[in-house]
C-alpha cells in the first residue's frame, strides 16, 4: 500500500506524508488506539442521488401543494351584512319620519325593502362564494391525498422488491 485514503475529504496521499492537504491525520483503514478501524465515507452514486433529489422534490411539491390548498380557505368571504341590512332599516324610519302621505309611506317601503331584498342576495352569493371555495379545496386536499396514497404505495412496493433482489 503506497498511499492512503484521507477519511475526512477522501482525497489520496502518499505514506510519507503525515498529513493529508486537509490537515486530517487520519486515513481510511487507520486503527485507533482500541483497534477499531476508521469507517470508510459512503459517497452516493448517481441513482442514490437522483432518488435522494426526487424524493426530496416530491415532498416540498407535497407542502408546497398544501399551502395552496390552505390559501384557497382564505378565500372565504366573512361579511354577514349586518351593516347593509342596519342602514337600510335606518334609512326607512328616517324616511318614514318625513313621509306626510301614504303614496310617500308606499315608496319608503318599496325602497327599503329593495334594500333589505339586495342584503339577502348578497348574503346569498357570499353563502354559494363560500361552499365553492370549500368544495374546490376539499377536491384539491382529496387529490392531494390519493397522490400521497398512491407514492406511498409506490415506495413500499419498490422497497418490498428490493429486499427482494437481496
Amino acid at each position: 500500500m503506497s498511499d492512503k485514503t484521507c477519511a475526512k475529504c477522501g482525497a489520496k496521499y502518499d505514506l510519507a506524508v503525515p498529513n493529508c492537504v486537509c490537515g486530517s491525520t487520519s486515513f481510511v483503514g487507520q486503527t485507533a488506539p482500541d483497534h477499531t478501524p476508521t469507517p470508510a465515507r459512503t459517497v452516493m452514486d448517481g441513482d442514490e442521488l437522483f432518488k435522494t433529489t426526487r424524493n426530496t422534490l416530491w415532498f416540498f411539491t407535497l407542502f408546497a401543494a398544501l399551502i395552496v390548498t390552505f390559501s384557497l380557505f382564505n378565500n372565504a368571504n366573512t361579511s354577514d351584512g349586518s351593516s347593509a341590512a342596519n342602514g337600510a332599516i335606518s334609512d326607512f324610519r328616517a324616511n318614514d319620519e318625513s313621509s306626510t302621505t301614504v303614496y310617500q309611506q308606499q315608496v319608503n317601503a318599496l325602497w327599503a325593502t329593495k334594500d333589505l331584498l339586495k342584503v339577502i342576495a348578497d348574503q346569498n352569493s357570499t353563502m354559494i362564494h363560500n361552499q365553492t371555495v370549500i368544495v374546490r379545496s376539499l377536491e384539491f386536499l382529496a387529490l392531494l391525498l390519493g397522490l400521497l396514497i398512491a407514492g406511498l404505495g409506490r415506495a413500499a412496493f419498490l422497497h418490498q422488491s428490493k429486499k427482494r433482489q437481496n
